[in-house]
């Protein structure tokens, strides 16, 4: 499968704002993004959707390894130009027929305290060291105990310095995630276990979103959102106006399954009209 330009044309225009009518939006590649977490649909009044990024880097590192594009604003404008030479294809596109480049499979896993896992039946333990990570490629074969809760993280600076958030996690034997190369790999995985997940991400709109439409829909039953005791003085000092101006289209109807979880941060992203990036809780606050 290749990338239309119609596509990247409204993927770069994606880049450049914050959401586009799903309606005007159709391919077999955009059902592909949605899969992977990439693009994130959201509901709006009767019917209505629109398609926003998951993460501007997100998208930038699967085109890359999906699809070799190494630039996609240089990839619309040599496919826009009827005389765009095989040469100025290969560069843009890495080959000439924009060939799919498969990246590795699986996700990456860490620890505050050692935990017992499993991959093929076989047991090794999983030891906390800071700057090494463990990278889970055959996941359909690797297990946990069941008393061991699933903690997904979303920014890389956090999943780097679990050591400086133990204080948030005391009492809980944990194992902490994280997607790589933002793929459904790890989704795949939660789904085949019996395991409970929380997931820990940025506490404003678009955090949400990727919580409810990447996550939360494949098993509801067992997803919750981290949410921290001091979460309320922490809107307060730390803050961010332009996380909530940018973000406030979405809502959430009381109806949903998941509102009783997130009503919590709703209420607050209202209250302080501030969203709150999840890097702000490295080292206690």
């Amino acid at each position: 499968m290749t990338l239309p330009l119609s596509i990247a044309q409204k993927l770069l225009l994606l880049q450049q704002t914050e959401k586009l009518p799903a309606s005007n939006f159709s391919h077999d590649v955009v059902d592909e993004l949605l899969q992977d977490g990439i693009l994130i649909k959201q509901m709006q009044g009767r019917g209505k959707a629109h398609y926003l990024l998951a993460s501007p880097h997100a998208l930038e590192h699967y085109l890359h390894n999906r699809f070799g594009i190494k630039d996609l604003a240089g990839f619309v404008q040599k496919m826009s130009v009827d005389t765009a030479t095989k040469s100025e294809a290969v560069e843009t596109s890495s080959n000439s027929k924009a060939r799919k480049i498969r990246s590795f499979t699986g996700f990456l896993v860490n620890c505050i305290e050692p935990v017992d896992v499993q991959m093929n039946d076989m047991p090794f333990p999983l030891i906390p060291q800071k700057g090494v990570f463990t990278y889970i490629a055959d996941y359909t074969n690797f297990s946990v105990a069941e008393d061991v809760t699933i903690i997904g993280i979303e920014n890389a600076e956090n999943f780097n310095n679990l050591d400086q958030q133990a204080y948030l996690f005391t009492g809980i034997k944990a194992l902490f995630v994280t997607r790589y190369p933002y793929s459904s790999d790890l989704v795949k995985w939660l789904q085949s276990i019996p395991n409970s997940y929380i997931h820990f991400g940025d506490y404003d709109f678009a955090g949400l979103n990727i919580f409810l439409n990447e996550y939360h829909r494949h098993f509801e039953d067992k997803a919750s959102y981290f949410i921290p005791d001091n979460i309320e003085a922490l809107f307060e000092q730390y803050g961010n106006r332009d996380l909530y101006n940018n973000q406030n289209s979405f809502e959430l109807e009381p109806s949903h399954s998941a509102y009783d979880t997130l009503k919590p941060i709703i209420d607050l992203l209202h209250k302080h009209k501030k969203g709150l990036e999840q890097e702000i809780l490295i080292g206690e606050k």
